[in-house]
């Protein structure tokens, strides 16, 4: 039997599995569960959460390691090379809940866990208008991998 528990043990292990947030989001459509079509917009954007290491403190002492999504508004060539699939639509950031002391920026927010982050964005993407929401739900295209040169065998 599959349960939630089992997906999210899933995108634990991967993150960067877009496909599984597709599954797990018709899934929770099956369950009639309101965070559904968030999921699928996460999963057919390629967004997910990066973790990183926050700044030791003034005691020297390892700094918190932290889920984050950054904004779109905030997407220069180098962010994108550095952060890759974390940055939402400028909207449907601002619709994140703040769930750390650290969300002082306008930039970043940041969540103790992967699901807490991407449960989060799910529920933040519920409240985006319609038109926002079925643009944000059309799948992104991704170029195909390259042909191997003609004649090359393995």
């Amino acid at each position: 039997m599959t349960c939630e528990d089992d997906f999210q043990r899933a995108l634990d292990a991967d993150p960067g599995d877009w496909q599984t947030r597709l599954v797990f989001a018709d899934w929770l459509e099956e369950q009639g569960d309101a965070r559904a079509e968030g999921y699928r917009a996460l999963g057919r954007q390629r967004a997910r959460p990066i973790l990183i290491q926050m700044q030791s403190d003034d005691r020297n002492r390892p700094g918190a390691h932290l889920h984050i999504y950054g904004t779109a508004a905030n997407n220069s060539e180098a962010a994108q090379r550095r952060w890759g699939g974390c940055f939402l639509d400028a909207v449907w950031f601002k619709r994140l809940p703040r769930a750390n002391e650290t969300d002082r920026n306008q930039w970043w927010r940041y969540y103790p866990t992967r699901r807490a982050a991407e449960d989060g964005a799910a529920r933040a993407f519920a409240k985006l208008g319609k038109v926002r929401r079925a643009r944000l739900l059309r799948p992104v295209a991704v170029e195909p991998p390259p042909a191997p040169p003609v004649g090359d065998r393995a």
